[in-house]
């Protein structure tokens, strides 16, 4: 097993995970659940703009799926019929998943690629030199890669 690797944010350290990559010699580094926002919980901040985020102390495991917006049952029940555990629901749901190269060199300049396929409840990033993993949150299409090419 690899080690779970570690990065520096602006807001603060993070701890995420190595994912293998089907077909593929290298896998990829994923930091789920990482804040973009404040919760937009309350009165104030329900139907606001986004808040910045807040840092945090320490380190903070980003190896769990986030909370997932709190939507109709309907939704949910159909959700639980293609992945294996449908996580919390909750109005705390501003939160990215951020994949990027195992094998990276540390001052690599990546292209960024931000993807919303159907049914994506969170906006997830693969940031990789030669193809992008367009999957959202819960794994729901993941099996999709498209390739591209770097203007």
């Amino acid at each position: 097993m690899r080690d779970s690797p570690e990065v520096q944010t602006k807001l603060g350290r993070l701890r995420g995970q190595y994912v293998s990559v089907k077909g593929k010699e290298s896998g990829v580094h994923a930091f789920l659940g990482v804040p973009f926002a404040k919760p937009p919980l309350g009165p104030t901040l329900r139907l606001a703009a986004p808040q910045p985020a807040e840092g945090w102390q320490g380190l903070r495991d980003a190896m769990k799926q986030p909370n997932i917006m709190d939507v109709a049952n309907e939704l949910i029940d159909k959700l639980g019929l293609l992945i294996s555990e449908v996580p919390e629901r909750s109005e705390d749901c501003l939160y990215l998943n951020i994949y990027s190269p195992a094998n990276r060199a540390p001052d690599a300049k990546l292209p960024v690629r931000i993807a919303a396929l159907n049914m994506c409840i969170h906006v997830s990033f693969l940031i990789h030199t030669h193809f992008i993993c367009c999957y959202c949150s819960y794994n729901i299409q993941r099996h999709k890669i498209f390739k591209f090419q770097i203007l």
